[in-house]
């Protein structure tokens, strides 16, 4: 039975029993569900199981896209692990229990998919009599129904969460496929017992000092691998074997030219390639970006363990994106495959190339360290640490070719000189600030009313020096402070001029330009914020937050932000792409930023709860730490985002935005700067300026520049090629010239322009010699005789 047939079957039995068939989740988990990629198929449901949220229906199926991490360095190794896998479920919230599931689970087994019963074993929870009474009234012996101890069979979705007792389903594939101990059973380990179904009985809630309680309602949660089922369907000896995966294991074989099943070494790296190809395509169609943190850090790393081992394979040039094809097509009932086709086979051929550069050094290290310690049985951590430093080697790929040469890494050496690494990073990120070593006397917050106003009355609390300036303290203030990538205000206090806004704990204090002398404590004055410099903070931060959502738009969801800085004359916006963008791509960002900012849509603001926040799909800054209470920024029909920065009032005040330049800034990041307002006329002005300069030089029309500026640039490269030509035909005669003999050189070159050749005559000259160099140009003979 193939793949597509079991995924047929097991839904449509389950949809025949009033379960609701929903479709897959992507494999980027939600922020809340405390991990990072979705790992079973019930992750969606969580809230559900929580009492958090009302369930799609009270009985689903699902066919859900799974990842989990934790076997990846066994992956190749056993005929089982994968990274990728998909998870058969059905899920039962407060709709029935143990006994409708065990009953279905063993019908469908062993009547709709036709497993013969006697090859079929049972485990429960110690404690969990009942369970193990409903198997036996199937039919199960006791010799094959089995109690398992403590988390042996019970079942979690992490530290925290619903939890419950499970029941599993094991396949007996036989002595001949076990370990042959005599003890051999179900907690062997070994490849004999093969657990199917998982089938979970939800009724706990785990806290964060690990207590249960009882959850709502009492859910029935289950999943089966399809990888596991499909091997034991189609009589294979493992999962890389079935229809699922061996078309990718062939692929990989084609490519590398070794056959598999010829030696055990290479078919450990035709499953790795399968199994890894398929997973980073997945995770790319769900708009992962490779990265050094999070998934990203997943990501790339099953990419380049992807690449090592094709490289052990003989696979020297790129080739993960035409495995990454071949997988996209097997598994286009996924629809984000084939949708997103032309973005990962380039976010792959990226990757790649940039991996094989730190490869062909690394390697080279690792080799010459070899060299060094051989005899050794433990790898210093310097070198581990080094390759790491220097080279960009990846830690684990370091640990898996010492492994391979039989040896160990000193990871608590490297782990020491990280440590030491990070603190010096941390101590030369930036001199001690002013405000590093202030202690406030005052213990009271400041209230910042700067979103309703930019001029208030305000009493000064406290003064202080900062370094060779003033800090003061107010007990409310207009002014906003630097954060959030925003610059800070400026204005006044009075008659005192503030040039910088900062936090400190819970206050905000102005910091008053050198050489200002501060206001007493306990006056009353007003404070004005410069309202020019407001304005333009406000109309970068909109178009900010227009340029993510254009972003988003225009390349997908996964070109997330990963950094800001918001000035009065511009903005810096990074996102995660793993490429540049085209000029098309850019004009297209650019033309939906102004059409939203020429639609005058209102920007509103307004405080709310940060779950109220997230049930509204608002928008929350990567690695930004957010109170119990937000602020939502909301650009009418564009963006939502979580935000407590300064907005302009509509998109229609941000005037128009030009995108000034795109770069890459790291590995998979990317930066645009933009102006907008006056700032995008500026650059408009210095765009035509520097036209028109350039115009006036050529002395043609300025929409004519291009055209001769191709023309010249043409010239120019057509007459550095005659000069290397002619230069290389110099230094040959030169390196074969014997002296006096050689009384007359002759050199003929065409076409050759004629200012060159007085140069070449003037190079060949000599005392007691006489040169003739002739060139045609234009149609035209020229030459130069010289003595």
């Amino acid at each position: 039975m193939q793949g597509a047939a079991i995924r047929e079957r097991f839904s449509a039995f389950f949809k025949a029993r009033g379960h609701l068939l929903v479709p897959s989740a992507p494999l980027v988990a939600e922020d809340d569900t405390g991990v990072l990629l979705t790992t079973a198929g019930m992750l969606p449901f969580k809230k559900v199981f929580m009492g958090l949220q009302a369930p799609p229906h009270p009985r689903v199926v699902s066919i859900q896209k799974c990842f989990r991490t934790s076997d990846l360095d066994q992956v190749g190794l056993t005929v089982r692990h994968h990274t990728f896998f998909e998870m058969l479920g059905c899920f039962a919230f407060a709709s029935y229990f143990k006994p409708e599931i065990i009953g279905w689970a063993w019908e469908f087994l062993t009547r709709e998919l036709g497993i013969p019963p006697e090859r079929l074993w049972v485990s429960v929870h110690e404690d969990d009599g009942e369970a193990l009474e409903l198997w036996r009234h199937q039919g199960v012996p006791a010799e094959r129904a089995i109690r398992l101890w403590g988390d042996e069979s019970f079942w979690d979705s992490g530290a925290t969460g619903p939890c419950g007792p499970c029941s599993e389903i094991w396949f007996d594939r036989g002595p001949e496929a076990g370990c042959g101990k005599a003890e051999c059973g179900l907690r062997c380990g070994c490849d004999r017992f093969v657990e199917l179904w998982n089938l979970v009985f939800m009724q706990f809630d785990r806290d964060e000092q690990g207590a249960l309680s009882s959850l709502p309602d009492r859910n029935i949660d289950t999943g089966m691998g399809l990888e596991r089922l499909a091997m034991v369907l189609q009589g294979v000896s493992s999962t890389f074997e079935t229809d699922l995966l061996r078309p990718l294991v062939d692929h990989a074989a084609a490519l590398s030219g070794i056959a598999y099943g010829t030696r055990d070494r290479s078919d450990v790296s035709l499953r790795v390639l399968a199994d890894h190809g398929r997973a980073a395509a997945l995770l790319l169609a769900d708009g992962v970006v490779p990265g050094n943190e999070g998934r990203g850090y997943v990501l790339r790393r099953v990419i380049r363990r992807s690449i090592r081992h094709g490289r052990l394979l003989g696979l020297t040039e790129p080739f993960l994106a035409d495995l990454a094809s071949r997988a996209i097509a097997l598994y286009a009932h996924y629809p984000e495959l084939p949708a997103n086709r032309d973005r990962v086979l380039e976010a792959l051929g990226e990757e790649e190339r940039r991996f094989h550069l730190i490869l062909a050094q690394g390697m080279q290290r690792f080799a010459q360290a070899l060299h060094e310690h051989r005899g050794a049985k433990t790898l210093p951590g310097e070198v581990a640490f080094e390759l790491l430093d220097t080279h960009g080697f990846p830690l684990d790929l370091t640990i898996e070719l010492a492994r391979d040469h039989g040896m160990t890494v000193d990871l608590v050496d490297v782990q020491r000189r990280l440590d030491e690494q990070r603190a010096r990073a941390r101590n030369a990120q930036r001199p001690p600030g002013l405000l590093d070593h202030v202690r406030l006397r005052t213990a009271l917050a400041t209230q910042y009313v700067g979103h309703a106003t930019v001029r208030e009355q305000v009493k000064v609390l406290e003064v202080f020096r900062a370094g060779d300036r003033w800090g003061v303290v107010t007990d409310r203030t207009p002014f906003h402070p630097e954060g959030g990538g925003q610059q800070a205000d400026r204005g006044w206090l009075g008659v005192h001029r503030v040039e910088d806004v900062r936090t400190l704990g819970a206050c905000i204090v102005h910091l008053l330009a050198a050489g200002e002398e501060p206001p007493p404590e306990g006056k009353t004055l007003a404070a004005q914020v410069d309202e020019e410099r407001r304005a333009g903070l406000a109309r970068h931060h909109t178009a900010t937050h227009l340029l993510g959502h254009a972003l988003r738009q225009v390349l997908g969801a996964h070109a997330q932000q990963a950094g800001s800085e918001i000035r009065e004359d511009g903005l810096r916006f990074d996102f995660r792409f793993p490429r540049a963008l085209t000029p098309d791509e850019l004009r297209a960002v650019e033309d939906l930023m102004n059409r939203e900012i020429w639609r005058d849509l209102p920007v509103s603001a307004a405080e709310t709860t940060l779950a109220e926040a997230r049930a509204a799909r608002a928008l929350e800054l990567p690695g930004e730490r957010y109170g119990d209470r937000v602020r939502v920024v909301e650009i009418s029909g564009a963006s939502r985002e979580l935000c407590d920065g300064s907005h302009a009032r509509t998109t229609g005040a941000v005037g128009t935005v030009a995108l000034v330049r795109e770069t890459g800034v790291a590995a998979g990041v990317r930066r645009i700067e933009a102006a907008a307002g006056p700032a995008a006329l500026a650059h408009f002005r210095s765009l035509r300026t520097a036209l028109d300069a350039t115009a006036a030089v050529m002395k043609v029309a300025p929409s004519e520049v291009p055209a001769r500026a191709g023309r010249l640039l043409e010239r120019l490269r057509g007459e550095e090629r005659l000069r290397g030509a002619a230069e290389r035909l110099l230094g040959a005669y030169l390196q074969g010239a014997t002296g006096p003999r050689d009384a007359l050189v002759k050199i003929l070159l065409d076409p050759l322009p004629p200012e060159l050749l007085a140069s070449l005559a003037g190079k060949l000259a000599a005392p007691g010699r006489a040169v003739v160099v002739a060139g045609v140009a234009g149609g035209r003979a020229a030459a130069i005789a010289s003595v």
